[in-house]
């Protein structure tokens, strides 16, 4: 607030966390939604029934602590209704080896969903790592649960020491100040919860 001129937002509630300074702050919208439009031929696809989408996160720990569950609980869904196939986001090539590490050989169908939103607007259902990606699907109009996991350690110092404790924490829902999407945070991030309400 003290070094700039103008505040550029991509989101509607930003503006409110300047609102105690003399900045002057303009919401301009996102730039997804224009991105998207331009993939506005899905509206008049008929969507297949068959995909469950697996959006791990853009970052190692995040893959590492959120697929396994989420290839878990996807897994099982296809074990029960064999019509079903897992399709899996790679946020960037450099994490494609780790995927398949984790994977460990199982027949998924990988895409970069940064670049193929015709195939994130036919699933199903996704199972998603909380970040822009949750945005992407809410946009597309794809039903998502929002997976985050976090350590004890990490959520008592996120709750008791920084004193965040927000009534939701994925982009739709922060945006529309209700729950669109499920979420599933640090110790509701469970098997049987997030399959519960994948099924």
């Amino acid at each position: 607030a003290q070094t700039l001129d103008l505040l550029l937002t991509i989101f509607p509630f930003e503006k409110k966390s300047f609102a105690k300074t003399r900045l002057p702050v303009k919401y301009v919208g996102n730039p997804l939604i224009a991105t998207i439009r331009e993939y506005a031929y899905w509206q008049q696809k008929a969507k297949p029934a068959n995909l469950i989408g697996l959006f791990p996160g853009s970052r190692e720990k995040e893959i590492r602590r959120n697929l396994p569950l989420q290839l878990q609980v996807a897994k099982k869904l296809c074990a029960e209704q064999p019509h079903l196939q897992i399709a899996l986001s790679i946020a960037h090539e450099r994490f494609r080896p780790l995927i398949k590490k984790i994977t460990a050989g199982q027949p998924l169908l990988f895409f970069t969903s940064l670049k193929h939103f015709s195939l994130s607007s036919s699933l199903r259902l996704a199972l998603a790592t909380s970040g822009t990606v949750t945005l992407e699907l809410a946009l597309l109009q794809v039903p998502t649960l929002v997976t985050y996991a976090v350590k004890p350690l990490d959520l008592f110092i996120i709750q008791k020491i920084l004193k965040i404790n927000l009534p939701h924490y994925s982009l739709a829902n922060i945006i529309l100040n209700q729950p669109l999407f499920l979420e599933f945070f640090g110790p509701n991030f469970t098997f049987a919860k997030l399959y519960a309400a994948a099924k």
